[in-house]
């Protein structure tokens, strides 16, 4: 019986890995989408505030900066 328990929570462990790969992937998927998303923000709203424009695309530049790099970070091993 204790045998049978083992192999249950060994089985469980090994979903809950393959569950945890699955949402790593898909954050990153995320993270890689989110760069481009950003990257099309700027010019996308400078044209509609154009005496805003400089800020605006410093801002965008900012944020898919820091979504690159946490891509980078969390591709680290």
């Amino acid at each position: 019986i204790e045998w049978c328990k083992a192999c249950a929570h060994h089985h469980r462990w090994v979903e809950e890995i393959q569950l945890l790969l699955e949402e790593m992937h898909h954050v990153l998927a995320f993270l890689a989408w989110h760069v481009v998303w950003w990257q099309t923000q700027g010019p996308l709203h400078a044209i509609d505030w154009p005496e805003d424009a400089e800020g605006l695309l410093a801002y965008t530049k900012q944020q898919a900066a820091i979504r690159c790099g946490l891509h980078a970070k969390f591709t680290e091993k």
